[in-house]
């Protein structure tokens, strides 16, 4: 005789993930690894480095898992933004599947000192040290900039 098992929510999920619940953690992966893994694919057809960012997405994850706040936007929508800043840490920003949110044509419209570090980190696809010493500036105020224009993208989006 089989029992039926209760789905969690993905709030429930979480609050178990924040207790350290590896079985919530699976049961998360097994719900988005296939969404994830594909929008990675997007950006990565070869695989290697799809396969290292959905990785490094479910361990950011659970290691950050505190920082998600409801009120904010929806559970999909969060772990959205921790691929994509994930993305651009590992110099996958100018791929395919990040344009193909229309953040490439909205990009025109940033502030200029953050439309210069956006073009250099996911355009020309480099890394925050090249582009800090490319524009001659500190490492940490690219990796800012590269925030605030996202926000901006964002803002441009929801318009």
């Amino acid at each position: 005789m089989e029992t039926a098992v209760a789905t969690r929510t993905d709030e429930q999920l979480l609050e178990d993930i924040r207790a350290r619940d590896r079985t919530a953690m699976e049961e998360l992966y097994d719900r988005y690894a296939a969404v994830l893994f594909g929008v990675a694919r997007r950006m990565d057809p070869a695989g290697e480095a799809a396969e290292k960012l959905l990785t490094a997405t479910m361990l950011r994850l659970w290691r950050d898992a505190a920082r998600y706040d409801r009120s904010k936007g929806r559970f999909f929508t969060y772990i959205m933004g921790i691929m994509r800043e994930l993305s651009i840490e590992q110099g996958m920003g100018n791929a395919p599947a990040i344009k193909g949110f229309g953040l490439h044509d909205r990009a025109a419209g940033l502030d200029p000192e953050l439309h210069k570090v956006y073009v250099l980190r996911c355009e020309q696809g480099l890394d925050d040290e090249a582009v800090a010493t490319l524009l001659t500036i500190p490492i940490e105020q690219v990796k800012e900039r590269m925030r605030r224009a996202m926000k901006q993208l964002v803002n441009f989006a929801q318009r």
